[in-house]
C-alpha cells in the first residue's frame, strides 16, 4: 500500500527530527514526529514512512481540530476566527494567521506559534483575556481567547453593534471597540481551533454579564 507524504499540524514544542530545532509541528498522520518545516518532513519522509501509522481519527478528534498549515509551507497557518466589529451588525468569520515563530513565557516555557492579529487592532495595542466558563457557568472544553482594545472601553467608544446583536442589546453595559476571538483545542490551550457560531452562545453569556 502507497504511503502519502503527510502534512503538517500544531502542537506543543518538541525537537525537530531533523535539525533538532524546538517546532510545534507535528506529523498529521501519525502524530508522533516532529519537524520546523514541510521541507525536513518531506526530507525525512523516505525513513520516517517506514515507521508512520496512522492515528484513529475518531478517537482523537479533538486532536484533528489542530491548526494545520494552510499550503506546503510551514511558515503560514490560519484558522477562522470570530470578528466583533464595531460598524458591523453582526459577527463574521476571519482568517487569522500565526507566525511559526517562539516565544519564552514567565516560567520559561516556550510556546508555539503567535496568532497575527494586528490587521485588526492598527492603532492601539490591544490586550486578551481568557473565556473558560460558557452558558450557566459550565466549563469550556475549548476554552475563548478574547482580544480586544482598553483604550476603546476606556473612552466609551466607538458602541460595537455586533456585540450588541448578539446579548439583544439586554447587557448591562455595552462594549466598545473591536474583539478578536480565538479558540484553543483544548483545556490545556496548547493549540488553536478554529472559531465558528457554536462558540457565539458563550461569548453572550460573557457579554451579558459584563459590568
Amino acid at each position: 500500500m502507497q504511503h502519502r507524504s503527510p502534512n503538517l499540524q500544531v502542537v506543543n514544542p518538541r525537537p525537530c527530527a531533523v535539525c533538532g530545532l524546538p517546532t510545534s509541528l507535528w506529523c498529521s498522520r501519525c502524530r508522533n514526529a516532529y519537524y520546523c518545516s514541510n521541507e525536513h518532513l518531506q526530507s525525512d519522509w523516505p525513513t520516517h514512512r517506514k515507521v508512520c501509522q496512522e492515528v484513529d481519527q475518531a478517537a482523537t478528534s479533538t486532536d484533528a481540530r489542530m491548526v494545520a498549515p494552510s499550503t506546503s509551507s510551514a511558515s503560514t497557518l490560519q484558522i477562522n476566527a470570530l470578528l466583533f466589529a464595531p460598524e458591523e451588525d453582526r459577527p463574521r468569520l476571519v482568517s487569522v494567521a500565526f507566525t511559526p515563530g517562539f516565544q519564552r513565557s514567565k516560567n520559561g516555557d516556550l510556546t508555539g506559534p503567535v496568532p497575527v492579529i494586528n490587521p485588526w487592532f492598527p492603532r492601539d495595542t490591544p490586550q486578551s483575556i481568557v473565556l473558560t466558563k460558557g452558558v450557566s457557568g459550565d466549563t469550556l472544553r475549548y476554552p475563548l481567547e478574547l482580544w480586544f482594545l482598553p483604550t476603546a472601553l476606556r473612552d466609551k467608544k466607538p458602541t460595537n453593534r455586533a456585540v450588541a446583536h448578539i446579548t439583544a442589546g439586554a447587557a448591562a453595559k455595552p462594549w466598545y471597540g473591536s474583539v478578536l476571538v480565538l479558540k484553543f483545542n483544548g483545556t490545556r490551550r496548547s493549540a488553536y481551533a478554529d472559531a465558528g457560531p457554536n462558540d457565539i452562545p458563550a461569548l453572550s453569556a460573557y457579554f451579558l454579564a459584563y459590568k
